[in-house]
């Protein structure tokens, strides 16, 4: 509970960018079972704000990618899938939590080609 998702993935983002490697792959690996959930928080973005955010900052030239993954059925798969998709990454989803590190290592080796 009280996952601040979106503030985390912006946060992420922005790290990634301001030390961003030539030649390498920099990108964002979120893995959630959940979804946005922290009520209150004044600091807390929506998702539209964060997607606003991600495309404005986004830059094709030196590419910060966020591959997101869901694994459980309380991931909230919609959100996850424009979050990637804003940065030009895929959302994946893991049904069996045992099954995460085998999507990963599909989703980072995805994220090279």
């Amino acid at each position: 509970g009280a996952t601040a998702l979106y503030t985390t993935a912006l946060a992420a983002f922005r790290h990634m960018n301001a030390n961003y490697v030539e030649g390498r792959l920099n990108q964002v690996v979120i893995l959630t079972d959940g979804r946005n959930e922290n009520p209150g928080d004044p600091d807390e973005i929506t998702l539209e704000r964060l997607l606003e955010l991600l495309r404005a900052e986004f830059d094709p030239k030196r590419p910060v990618r966020i591959i997101t993954i869901g694994y459980s059925e309380d991931a909230d798969m919609a959100a996850l899938e424009q979050i990637s998709a804003a940065t030009g990454a895929r959302a994946y989803l893991s049904q069996d939590p045992r099954d995460v590190l085998g999507v990963f290592i599909d989703a980072v080796t995805q994220a090279g080609t």
